[in-house]
């Protein structure tokens, strides 16, 4: 009888080691997913820097081209 409940014992204490750990991935799951949204907007604000630089920059140079003339 007391080996049957140490063993019960242990299978409860292995769950809820195995509870924690599942806990953890998905936090840890959670946390990649948003750093992964993070980086997907950095990204689209780079993008929308990057055409609005392009823009600037076509301007510039039309006006220099006009002013060299």
């Amino acid at each position: 009888m007391e080996e049957n409940v140490q063993t019960f014992q242990q299978i409860v204490a292995s769950t809820n080691q195995q509870q924690l750990g599942i806990e953890q991935v998905m936090g840890a799951l959670q946390n990649i997913r948003q750093a992964s949204q993070q980086t997907a907007a950095g990204t689209r604000q780079v993008e929308a820097a990057s055409a609005n630089l392009t823009e600037l920059a076509q301007a510039l140079m039309a006006l220099a081209e006009r002013y060299r003339h």
